[in-house]
């Protein structure tokens, strides 16, 4: 008689030990806030955070990130002595209330881990925290006309359609949390936004909560496949074209015009592919098609000048207007200058002046890329500041 009471004892008191005797008439369908009508504030915080990849031309882009909800059911506070001391429970996320939420804004989501493979940990207090890891496909935004020191700025929001005085979620920041860009961009700052509650409209009572993300783009592959090459073309085809060679040796200006607009509007076409198709004029696209007009200015002052040395060639003199300035300027500044000598003398400062030009516009370029690079976003460029309060912003 003695054996089988021990037996059933033993099996009552092991069981009170194991974390389900938590559930015993839970009913994981009643939100707690019907439980003691206080409002259950959920803590939510995105801990990892990874660019997957960028699409400029969609104006999207794709994350995996990690989303954590921290939360008090009253109905799973236990006392530690009862379960061996533990200060920290675990049970299927399955088995408990969890707060619904929705992903505004996003085009393609999926859970990685789903509910039922995952575990939640429940304190003796009753704060219950959760993890879940996700893929999704969100919107972005940027400012074309400075690509590629463009800022991208994409943002995640979780909201529900449970009423805010019976839940509401708080946008928090963890301490321990990984936010990473990829190959092509980096993490300029972070914006963690949470609705506000006083608002009087019963429809718009919603708890919602914003995670937004600035992108700043690494631009020395542009600067490499698009820039210099630029500039290069540009710089041998002015000097091909317009510097003086000796004697009467002249170039083919038409040839080394065709072939430096044939190369610049292949790199051109390297920048529509990165691009947005909007009416906007990218940085970069502006700088290249600069380049493409000051190879054009080069040809016409070559073909200009080369016309100029036939004519003087041919009757020793300037045609028309061009003679007498050229015979005023003999007789004032050098009575030992020739036709063929003044035209080349044009031609060098022409050349001298389109370089100038040049370097002027690479310096342009540089400057606004720098500039960018230390320009601030503010938060009413992000969400409506009418409607959200800032919870968190990391450093610029």
């Amino acid at each position: 008689m003695l054996f089988p009471f021990l037996f059933c004892l033993f099996f009552r008191l092991g069981d009170s030990l194991f974390p389900t005797a938590l559930l015993e008439n839970y009913d994981k369908r009643v939100i707690p806030y019907y439980i003691d009508n206080e409002t259950v504030f959920v803590n939510t915080s995105l801990p990892f955070i990874f660019l997957d990849a960028m699409y400029p031309q969609e104006q999207t882009a794709t994350f995996l990130f990690e989303v954590c909800m921290e939360w008090i059911d009253k109905r799973l506070q236990y006392d530690p002595d009862a379960y061996n001391n533990d200060s920290m429970l675990f049970l299927p996320i399955g088995e408990i209330w969890t707060p619904p939420y929705n992903l505004y804004q996003t085009l393609e989501n999926k859970v990685l881990a789903g509910k039922r493979g995952d575990y939640a940990s429940i304190e003796p207090s009753g704060r219950v925290v959760i993890f879940e890891s996700q893929f999704a496909k969100v919107r972005c935004g940027n400012n074309i006309s400075m690509f590629p020191f463009d800022i991208e700025v994409c943002g995640l929001e979780l909201y529900s359609n449970v009423n805010q005085s019976v839940m509401r979620f708080q946008g928090v920041k963890r301490n321990d949390s990984n936010v990473s860009g990829n190959s092509e961009f980096e993490i300029k700052c972070e914006y963690v936004f949470t609705k506000k509650s006083d608002n009087s409209d019963p429809i718009d009572q919603q708890p919602a909560v914003s995670f937004s993300i600035a992108f700043t783009r690494r631009g020395f592959y542009y600067a490499f496949v698009i820039v210099f090459p630029s500039v290069l073309i540009t710089i041998l085809t002015i000097t091909g074209i317009l510097f003086p060679y000796p004697g009467d040796h002249s170039s083919d200006t038409i040839s080394i015009g065709l072939a430096a607009m044939l190369a610049l509007v292949i790199i051109l076409s390297v920048v529509a592919d990165h691009i947005p198709h909007t009416q906007e004029v990218p940085l970069i696209g502006g700088f290249v098609m600069c380049c493409i007009f000051l190879c054009i200015i080069a040809v016409i002052n070559g073909l200009i000048f080369e016309y100029l040395l036939c004519l003087v060639k041919k009757n020793d003199q300037l045609p028309g207007c061009l003679n007498r300035l050229f015979l005023y300027y003999q007789k004032k500044v050098s009575k030992k200058s020739t036709p063929r000598r003044l035209i080349k003398i044009c031609s060098f400062l022409t050349f001298l002046v389109l370089q100038a030009l040049l370097i002027w516009l690479l310096f342009f370029y540089v400057k606004v890329g720098w500039v960018s690079e230390k320009a601030a976003v503010h938060e009413s460029d992000i969400v409506d500041l009418d409607t959200m309060e800032l919870s968190y912003k990391s450093p610029q």
